[in-house]
């Protein structure tokens, strides 16, 4: 299947391949070097991909010294290679030189095209007139400067009346300008102001030299450019709030020109420490105790002193918050701030939602003699400050009488307390980890086993059992209930 597929193909393949070339060769004008008395033709070699491919539709023009042909020719249904030469009249011409431009083309095909020049001498006389141009200076300029060329003037009988014109290079637009010629020893110079003729930076230009007598167009073949403004730099999307001590770091930008030196101001002038452009990116250092705003904007400049300058970037350092743990009593602990405010308990979050105010009882357990309590406040521009506190637990000895309990508990959903201890248990409350009491009952005397079953929970998880000895002193225990 796929040799077929191949077989197919290829006559497709061979057919695009001859029907959309067509190549000129070569173009010869004769005789060569012609004068007034010659009758001049030239000749056109060219090659095709069919066959036949005479030339079936010649369009000519002629203007300010220039033949234009436009030659169609035919597209053969033979694929077979076409070689053939055209030859066109021109006549009997004047003295000068002639720039003669061919092209030919098929339809639905390609199309080439040749350029050439030939002088046509006076029989007897003295060569046609000729410009040789010469360019000093820089061949890139700036906004205010004089374009200076040199041309030899050679073969010229007697002072002539010349006009200077630039051409643009991008739309052919052709301008007089006001030109500074001298002569000496057939050595003509022109210079061109720059600022008077409305250059538009970035351009490419070339000159052009009219003779009245004879009647006689130079152009130079050079092409100068006039410099342009250089683009302003562009800030990239960025984080712009910072808050005190931030490190800042490095803001992009684009400036889409490599031309360009570039440098950086702020407002106010004191509000950086230090900044380094490498690339594309500026680094930015502030004072460790700067707050407030300032703003931040590049330019950059050309060879020429054209400045360019960014729009400004404001920058924010946002002060610092300050938050303090309060002591409420009875192991309650706040601060006055709010908003989003976590508590660590001896490095662990805390346990619930965070808010202002946290109570650690629940946290309490009868081998601890110290809790390590810290708080870390974000303010409304996320500006973070924290603060610790070393909380003493006063009443470690009576707590410890926990271990004179009996506790069992298993998987049936009861829980065995005996009370081994010397005074009753006024009441046991199980409570969840975020604190939701779950169960409660009273008393349990000294010696006393209580069976504890219909508990409202049945999840394996952590609990909190609460003893409560009398109403100053509580005893309070983690247990796994399975």
């Amino acid at each position: 299947m796929k040799k077929l597929k191949l077989i197919l193909l290829l006559p497709f393949l061979f057919c695009s391949l001859y029907t959309q070339a067509i190549q000129i060769n070569n173009l010869t004008v004769w005789p060569q070097n012609p004068t007034t008395n010659d009758f001049i033709s030239f000749s056109v070699d060219i090659t095709a991909n069919t066959s036949p491919c005479n030339p079936i539709l010649v369009d000519t023009s002629f203007s300010a010294n220039q033949f234009n042909f436009n030659v169609q020719h035919e597209q053969g249904m033979l694929m077979v290679i076409c070689n053939r030469t055209d030859t066109y009249n021109l006549g009997n011409l004047p003295a000068g030189t002639y720039t003669l431009y061919h092209r030919v083309f098929q339809v639905g095909g390609n199309d080439s095209d040749i350029l050439v020049q030939f002088t046509v001498t006076e029989v007897g006389g003295t060569p046609s007139p000729e410009f040789n141009f010469s360019e000093f200076g820089m061949n890139s300029y700036c906004m205010g400067d004089t374009i200076g060329f040199e041309a030899i003037a050679e073969n010229f009988d007697s002072l002539n009346s010349f006009s200077v014109n630039v051409i643009r290079e991008s739309d052919g637009q052709s301008t007089s300008v006001p030109s500074l010629i001298t002569n000496q020893d057939s050595l003509w110079s022109f210079s061109v102001p720059v600022n008077e003729i409305n250059f538009n930076a970035g351009d490419a230009y070339s000159v052009q030299v009219e003779s009245s007598s004879p009647s006689q167009l130079f152009t130079d073949t050079s092409v100068f450019l006039i410099k342009d403004i250089p683009p302003a730099p562009v800030w990239l999307a960025a984080d712009t709030a910072f808050c005190e001590g931030d490190s800042i770091g490095e803001f992009l930008f684009n400036v889409y020109n490599e031309d360009y030196a570039l440098n950086w101001i702020t407002n106010p002038a004191n509000s950086v420490q230090n900044m380094n452009i490498v690339d594309d990116a500026i680094s930015v250092e502030v004072p460790d105790a700067f707050t407030g705003n300032f703003s931040l904007a590049l330019y950059s400049t050309n060879i020429c002193g054209d400045s360019e300058l960014s729009n400004e970037l404001d920058i924010e350092i946002n002060a610092k918050p300050v938050v303090a743990i309060i002591d409420s009593g009875n192991y309650i602990f706040s601060v006055a701030e709010s908003g989003n405010v976590n508590w660590y308990i001896n490095g662990t979050p805390a346990m619930g939602n965070p808010t202002s105010e946290i109570d650690i009882e629940p946290y309490i357990t009868p081998d601890l003699d110290s809790i390590k309590l810290k708080v870390v406040y974000k303010d409304e521009n996320t500006c973070e400050a924290e603060d610790e506190l070393l909380v003493i637990i006063t009443d470690v000895q009576e707590r410890n009488v926990i271990e004179d309990f009996l506790l069992v508990y298993s998987g049936n959903g009861y829980l065995i307390i005996e009370n081994n201890y010397s005074k009753p248990i006024r009441n046991v409350n199980i409570y969840s980890v975020s604190g939701q009491k779950l169960f409660e009952y009273q008393r349990i005397s000294s010696g006393e086993k209580v069976l504890l079953n219909n508990l409202p929970f049945h999840l394996p998880g952590i609990y909190i059992l609460e003893l409560n000895i009398n109403d100053n002193n509580r005893i309070l225990k983690k247990v796994h209930y399975h």
